[in-house]
């Protein structure tokens, strides 16, 4: 699967796992949590991750966070393996590179929304005035342009996760990572969520990768992974028949 700008200049990848593998020791048993995956992925995607329970879907997102390494195989960013970096150079990396939603925000309590978002601006050395202005830039495209001010417990959970999306974007990343990221959302909450989720690549020029149990979450244009025991059983272009994809999951 490839993406082509015109006729004489192909995309590069942003994101490629090439026969990776996490194994983890538990007593006397190797548990293998994610077996030879590879793929490839292009920049503005939008990959949803679903599998059952203990598939492998936050492992798999761990290890392209840099959170964890692999047991083997080899993960590259922008044609760069990010396998060996030591723990301070996948810090950076993430600071840098990747953007990450939490399924429970992950917010400062005593920090404002505005001070959420412009928080890892702020850990970078940017300079106060600018960093103000690109985190309330963030927060009117979120939809929160009027609450700015607002501590978290003065927040929806809506509000919450709006907030995060907008933190996670202000190093404006490359890769966008969302985790569960409608999780603990009532039902229109997450269908508003998506909505802003979805409109974000084409917007924000990023790539996202979510991984959700919610066949409810996908929407039509996004590529599929489905996950079993740690390997893609399926990768495709979804084309909105939540039954299909309900029964796929039934049979893994």
């Amino acid at each position: 699967m490839s993406k082509v700008k015109n006729s004489t200049i192909e995309t590069l990848p942003l994101l490629e796992l090439k026969n990776v593998k996490k194994n983890y020791t538990k007593g006397d048993h190797i548990v293998e949590a994610i077996r030879d995956i590879s793929i490839t992925i292009y920049p503005e995607e939008f990959i949803a991750i679903l599998g059952p329970s203990g598939s492998g879907k936050s492992t798999l997102l761990s290890l392209i966070a840099g959170l964890e390494r692999p047991t083997d195989g080899e993960i590259s960013i922008n044609n760069e393996s990010i396998t060996h970096l030591s723990e301070d150079e996948r810090t950076i990396l993430r600071r840098h590179t990747i953007g990450i939603i939490f399924q429970f925000f992950n917010l400062q309590d005593i920090l404002t929304a505005l001070e959420n978002v412009e928080f890892p601006l702020f850990v970078c050395g940017e300079e106060p005035t600018a960093r103000r202005d690109l985190a309330s830039s963030l927060l009117t495209t979120v939809g929160l342009d009027n609450l700015d001010h607002r501590l978290p417990h003065e927040l929806s959970g809506g509000e919450k996760q709006r907030v995060g999306i907008a933190r996670a974007l202000v190093n404006k990343p490359p890769l966008l990572l969302a985790d569960e990221p409608t999780g603990d959302l009532d039902s229109q909450t997450s269908e508003e969520i998506i909505d802003l989720l979805v409109s974000l690549p084409s917007t924000l020029s990023t790539t996202i990768i979510m991984v959700t149990h919610d066949e409810e979450a996908l929407r039509s244009g996004m590529r599929v992974l489905l996950l079993s025991d740690g390997q893609i059983e399926e990768d495709f272009m979804y084309e909105g028949d939540h039954k299909q994809i309900t029964e796929r999951l039934e049979q893994l």
